[in-house]
Protein backbone atom coordinates (compact mmCIF):
# COMPACT_ATOMS: atom_id res chain seq x y z
CA UNK A 1 0.00 0.00 0.00
CA UNK A 2 3.22 2.70 0.85
CA UNK A 3 4.07 2.00 -2.68
CA UNK A 4 0.72 2.83 -4.16
CA UNK A 5 0.37 5.96 -2.26
CA UNK A 6 4.01 7.38 -3.25
CA UNK A 7 4.03 6.45 -6.59
CA UNK A 8 0.28 7.73 -7.10
CA UNK A 9 -0.76 10.26 -3.86
CA UNK A 10 2.38 12.04 -3.74
CA UNK A 11 3.45 11.63 -7.32
CA UNK A 12 6.76 9.86 -6.55
CA UNK A 13 7.08 7.47 -9.12
CA UNK A 14 11.40 7.02 -8.60
CA UNK A 15 11.16 6.22 -5.36
CA UNK A 16 7.89 4.13 -5.12
CA UNK A 17 9.58 2.17 -8.03
CA UNK A 18 12.98 1.50 -5.87
CA UNK A 19 10.47 0.58 -3.47
CA UNK A 20 9.11 -1.87 -5.15
CA UNK A 21 12.37 -3.70 -6.84
CA UNK A 22 13.28 -4.18 -3.56
CA UNK A 23 9.56 -5.83 -2.52
CA UNK A 24 10.39 -7.65 -4.94
CA UNK A 25 13.76 -8.95 -4.36
CA UNK A 26 12.97 -9.33 -0.79
CA UNK A 27 9.83 -11.71 -1.84
CA UNK A 28 12.38 -13.57 -4.51
CA UNK A 29 14.80 -14.39 -1.34
CA UNK A 30 11.93 -15.90 0.53
CA UNK A 31 10.30 -17.78 -2.22
CA UNK A 32 13.61 -19.52 -2.71
CA UNK A 33 14.36 -19.78 0.92
CA UNK A 34 10.75 -21.77 0.76
CA UNK A 35 11.63 -24.03 -1.76
CA UNK A 36 14.82 -24.95 -0.32
CA UNK A 37 13.52 -25.80 2.84
CA UNK A 38 10.69 -27.76 1.76
CA UNK A 39 12.79 -29.76 -0.90
CA UNK A 40 14.90 -30.82 2.28
CA UNK A 41 12.13 -31.87 4.21
CA UNK A 42 10.64 -34.39 1.40
CA UNK A 43 14.14 -35.79 1.15
CA UNK A 44 14.24 -36.51 4.76
CA UNK A 45 10.48 -37.91 5.13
Amino acid sequence: MDIYKTANAANRMAEAQAKAVVFFIVLVIFSVTQVYINKRREVEA
